[in-house]
């Protein structure tokens, strides 16, 4: 058996746009796309990203409107997003075959590398747990990992800014806190 979420997850979180109006018309905080005439007067930071990247590779942070002339012209199929502040978080997030979150585990990013995790660490936020479930059940037909990024902000908000339908580069920190999911899909199977 393959465990992988319903092509309609996949198509919402592999599209940027269709993530973002996911997440508004779902309750859930994200950072706005700038329309086009919004980006005539914008006030910076902003964050620039692919529509349909991973890896963070083509993200940047977009200080001037001479770096979004520059990025936007190499890079025109992008969204311009208003910039997030905080402390980044992944949180591997296990739904069993009904599409139910079954754990929920937080992870600190310290240390990124090619948009995958150096250094990070485990962490219990509840909120931030009990937030997560609920954007997975939300999705609806979710099956193993889902990997969602966010920010927990100054003033204690929890922006989500991406979502994975597959196990993260940082999962071995959640696996060894004793969320054993790999375990838990082979449980489900038998």
């Amino acid at each position: 058996r393959v465990v992988i979420s319903s092509p309609d997850v996949v198509r919402v979180v592999q599209d940027k746009v269709r993530t973002s109006q996911f997440l508004h018309e779902h309750g859930f905080a994200t950072p706005t796309i700038l329309s086009a005439e919004e980006l005539s007067s914008p006030r910076f930071p902003l964050f620039l990203k692919p529509r349909s990247g991973s890896s963070s590779v083509g993200a940047h942070r977009i200080n001037t409107a001479a770096d979004l002339a520059y990025y936007r012209g190499i890079s025109p199929d992008s969204i311009v997003q208003e910039f997030i502040g905080g402390v980044e978080y992944t949180v591997d997030v296990f739904a069993d075959f009904a599409g139910r979150a079954r754990c929920a585990v937080p992870r600190r990013r310290h240390e990124v590398r090619g948009g995958e995790v150096s250094k990070g660490e485990t962490v219990y936020h509840r909120r931030m747990m009990e937030e997560h479930c609920r954007l997975v059940e939300a999705l609806g037909d979710c099956q193993g990992m889902i990997t969602v990024q966010c920010f927990l902000t100054p003033d204690n908000r929890i922006v989500f800014i991406e979502i994975n339908p597959r196990f993260g580069g940082g999962a071995p920190l959640s696996i060894r806190d004793g969320a054993d999911s790999p375990r838990w899909l082979l449980e489900l199977l038998t």
